[in-house]
């Protein structure tokens, strides 16, 4: 009985420091974990952090892309496309030898009825748009010096041209329109 009770006695000191040394590793275990849990609330802030930042950066590059969109339609409030003006024929290169400016000129005078064209309306730039083709006349720009001379022809146009010749104003893209539709939408909600 003696020897069970020693081999009793030494299995369960063998026990207790079995038990010691979980509870080490426990302690040890438990000590890593809540460094480990630190770390993720430090991330999950970092993250936060950086969301907030990219939300941040995206507001401000749709601001940036709606200045530039509208700093791009300010820059054309001068320009007015043409359509249906027939262009040079007889060589290849008839639309780098054509006079676009004296085009205009004579379309202003035979189509839109207005005399002196020449000394009322000056002109920036006069081209046509695209690659030459045999099949359909290019549409000419117009770039006028002066806001009210463009709005003036443009108003002269609506009354003379009807269903003859397009005119278009290239202030408003399709973007712009777009946002302004959007816009909108979202104000009636």
């Amino acid at each position: 009985m003696a020897s069970t009770l020693v081999s009793i006695e030494s299995t369960l000191s063998r026990l207790d420091a079995d038990v010691m040394m979980l509870k080490e590793g426990a302690g040890e275990r438990e000590k890593r974990i809540t460094e480990l849990e630190t770390l993720i609330n430090y991330n999950e802030d970092d993250v936060t952090e950086l969301q907030k930042n990219l939300y941040d950066h995206r507001a401000q590059l749709d601001k940036c892309k709606k200045d530039l969109l509208y700093l791009d339609a300010y820059s054309r409030r001068e320009n007015v496309e043409i359509f249906g003006v027939p262009q040079a024929t007889g060589n290849e290169n008839a639309s780098e030898t054509e006079d676009t400016k004296e085009i205009v000129h004579n379309f202003f005078k035979q189509e839109l009825k207005i005399e002196n064209s020449r000394a009322k309306y000056e002109f920036q730039r006069v081209h046509r748009l695209g690659k030459p083709n045999s099949t359909s006349s290019m549409p000419i720009i117009v770039r006028f010096l002066r806001f009210t001379d463009k709005e003036e022809v443009m108003s002269v146009a609506q009354k003379e041209l009807k269903d003859k010749f397009f005119f278009r104003c290239t202030t408003i893209s399709q973007k712009i329109y777009m946002i302004f539709v959007n816009n909108v939408q979202a104000s009636a909600r």
